[in-house]
């Protein structure tokens, strides 16, 4: 069964950014048609791409000063994020393995 809410999550995603179907799909490195075909609930979409547009969406975000092209739900997790990020010191935040 197709879920309609990722569809609507893929559009709102591209709609906040200002992009066209073909451009929303270049990024994704989709066809037009299989980009389209994810909007209009015609198949299954894929975690993969859900995560890159919104990735895209952060992205475009920062580099345009603009966070109202981050979806809201998103947004907050970014709120989120950038607090804990302020409240924590170069020295509590564990260095990562190179493992």
């Amino acid at each position: 069964m197709i879920n309609l809410d990722r569809a609507s999550e893929l559009t709102e995603i591209r709609k906040h950014l200002g992009f066209t179907q073909p451009a929303m799909a270049h990024l994704l490195e989709l066809n037009t048609r299989k980009y389209q075909a994810f909007e209009w609930g015609e198949c299954e979409i894929p975690n993969l791409y859900i995560l890159a547009a919104e990735r895209i969406a952060l992205a475009y975000a920062v580099m345009d000063k603009a966070p109202m092209k981050v979806p809201s739900a998103l947004r907050e997790e970014a709120l989120i994020l950038a607090r804990l990020t302020e409240a924590s010191s170069p020295a509590e935040i564990p260095a990562q393995s190179a493992s």
